[in-house]
């Protein structure tokens, strides 16, 4: 019993003697907080209430010009719809002849124009007037142009390869490319260029994005590497979409192609699906609220929307020939008119003579395509004359025969006309606009065979028209004789009007031979009107001003040797063909005179009338056979 107290008791003094040492370790914490409950006194002296005065603003005038220059603004939105028949705000009437092709908008009340055939640049008002004029660097013709973000004009000369700058008076070249020509180009959003360009050979075709003067990106293959776009010279207009997506026009391809800016395709628009017919887009453009606008060849504007689903035709407008499109910052859109309706031959013909520049070779021996036998007899109706419809057609004149002729290459027989009075023509030539003139020395006149239908265009008293050709302007060139045999000179007409007479060289001596002879002629490229005189036994070569530049005589090696000159035609290089048929040779020189070779070695007789398709095959009538012979002279 005792010890169980004793434990008991041991037990107890041990808890006792824990609790008192925590008890003497919590006495310093404890004094600690007493002091600290002591110092609230010192609180006591502050104010009960405190007075806090608050930030004011100050406000300014806002000046929402100056915001909306700095950020931009965000318009209201607003629901639009289409016209049912689109109204005509302004028409202007610029000063090109052979076709107005492109615009760009340099304000909603200014714009920079491009012509067909015209090296010069101009800037019109909406009043129609020419606010500037200027020429390219080159003095090629450019094929095409865009303002830029800082209102500076950039323009593509295919020929000196070439992008330019047109800024204030002065023209820089900003880009030269090797191997490649620019032919259409845009400006961007960014500030960037987008330049479409075709490869020397012809064989490709890409769109190149340019900052400045760096290339930053090339746009050519979709996903399955085939080309986006169809290659070699043929109509491709482009515009930047307010999505940024890249649209082109591919006349050849008969397709709108679309691209994201990353160069992805997006989508082709051929056309509506009803009604489902041939589509070859010209001019394109797009506006604020991202639909896509196209021109094509049966006088009529596509829209699209960003998507490529159609909406509607602009087509009920008096449109005629509608080609380069653009709009302004209020969504009023500027078409250009060209004069003709354009087809893919008349494209092919108007811009495939840049094809393939500098890389082709004249043949050692022309090797001889088509043989068309013509309906002619012999003398003395021996075949005289011949000019290109198209590639595979081509009008014919007999030396004495009042019947015009039209054949296609397998040598049918197409169509047949009669002159008007029963006449023999001297000469014949086809119009930009596919008509057929010929001269009527005896009639005194000249005259237009369109459709069935024969027109007296011109009218001569006193003088008698012999030679004629049309101009890449629609102008056409006559050669004529006065009825006393003793004067003759080239006149050049706009329809039925005379703008200008060619007679005399600048020491007052006439520049042709006088007499109702041969006199036949051709435009070159450079404009340079060349004759084949044949009495004077030259070809006579002036520029478009009517100066003199050269008379090519024969090769300086032959010299004295008989050279009679008789058909004459240029080709897309700018060479000289004339033949020569007393010596059945048909020469070829350059467009400054320069002796290039001949051709005798290829089975021609007696060659009189010439012409060239549009890819430089050369048409040769034989007089005494009257056979037409089409003769393949490049590499």
């Amino acid at each position: 019993m005792k010890s169980k107290l004793d434990d008991m008791y041991a037990q107890h003094i041990e808890a006792i003697n824990k609790q008192e040492v925590a008890i003497n370790r919590s006495i310093p914490e404890i004094t600690q907080i007493i002091l600290d409950l002591k110092r609230t006194e010192e609180f006591r002296s502050f104010p009960a209430w405190f007075k806090v005065t608050l930030p004011t603003f100050k406000p300014r005038k806002i000046n929402r010009e100056q915001i909306h220059q700095q950020i931009g603004s965000l318009s209201i939105p607003a629901i639009t719809f289409f016209l049912d028949e689109p109204r005509i705000l302004t028409d202007i009437q610029t000063e090109y002849k052979g076709g107005l092709c492109s615009m760009s908008c340099l304000s909603d009340s200014e714009l920079w124009t491009r012509g067909y055939d015209d090296n010069i640049l101009r800037l019109y008002n909406l009043h129609g007037e020419v606010l500037r004029s200027v020429q390219t660097k080159s003095g090629n013709l450019p094929w095409d142009i865009a303002v830029t973000r800082s209102g500076g004009l950039v323009y593509a000369d295919p020929e000196e390869r070439s992008i330019n700058l047109l800024s204030g008076t002065q023209i820089q070249t900003l880009i030269t490319l090797r191997g490649w020509r620019p032919c259409y180009l845009c400006s961007m959003a960014s500030g960037d260029l987008l330049v479409i360009m075709d490869s020397d050979d012809g064989k490709q075709t890409k769109i190149t994005r340019y900052s400045g003067s760096t290339k930053k990106q090339s746009i050519q293959w979709d996903d399955k590497r085939k080309p986006l776009y169809t290659s070699g010279y043929y109509i491709k207009y482009l515009s930047e979409n307010r999505n940024l997506d890249i649209c082109v026009a591919d006349n050849h391809a008969c397709a709108v192609v679309v691209v994201s800016a990353a160069g992805k395709l997006r989508f082709r628009y051929t056309g509506p699906s009803i009604p489902r017919e041939l589509f070859h887009p010209v001019g394109i453009t797009t506006d604020s609220q991202a639909n896509i606008l196209t021109s094509d060849n049966k006088h009529r504007i596509h829209i699209i929307d960003q998507d490529g689903r159609f909406l509607r035709y602009i087509h009920n407008s008096g449109l005629q020939g509608p080609y380069g499109l653009c709009v302004d910052s209020r969504d009023n859109l500027f078409l250009a008119e060209s004069p003709q309706e354009i087809n893919r031959e008349q494209i092919h013909q108007q811009i495939g003579s840049l094809s393939k520049p500098g890389i082709t070779f004249l043949l050692d021996e022309p090797r001889i395509l088509t043989d068309i036998q013509a309906e002619y007899i012999e003398w003395p109706n021996g075949l005289n004359r011949v000019s290109c419809l198209s590639d595979s057609e081509l009008w014919t004149l007999s030396y004495n025969d009042n019947i015009l002729r039209l054949y296609n290459l397998q040598g049918e027989l197409l169509r047949s006309v009669q002159t008007n009075s029963g006449n023999a023509p001297q000469d014949i030539a086809v119009t930009r606009g596919g008509g057929l003139v010929y001269t009527d020395p005896r009639d005194r006149s000249i005259n237009l065979v369109r459709g069935t239908q024969i027109q007296r265009l011109i009218t001569l008293p006193g003088l008698r028209p012999l030679g004629l050709c049309s101009t890449s302007s629609g102008d056409l060139l006559v050669n004529m004789d006065g009825d006393d045999d003793e004067q003759t000179k080239v006149v050049r007409y706009s329809g039925s009007t005379e703008k200008q007479s060619i007679q005399w060289d600048d020491h007052g001596n006439p520049l042709y031979s006088s007499g109702y002879n041969i006199k036949h002629l051709s435009e070159n490229r450079n404009l340079d009107i060349c004759v084949s005189d044949y009495d004077a036994r030259a070809v006579v070569v002036v520029s478009a001003a009517g100066k003199l530049r050269f008379r090519y005589t024969g090769p300086p090696s032959t010299h004295g040797e008989s050279f009679r000159p008789n058909g004459i035609t240029t080709d897309s290089r700018g060479n000289i063909l004339t033949s020569d048929w007393d010596t059945h040779r048909i020469h070829i020189v350059d467009q400054d005179g320069r002796f290039l070779r001949y051709f005798h070695n290829c089975g021609v007789q007696c060659p009189r009338g010439l012409c060239v398709d549009s890819r430089d095959n050369l048409f040769v009538a034989e007089f005494y056979t009257c056979k037409v012979k089409k003769l393949q002279y490049y590499k």
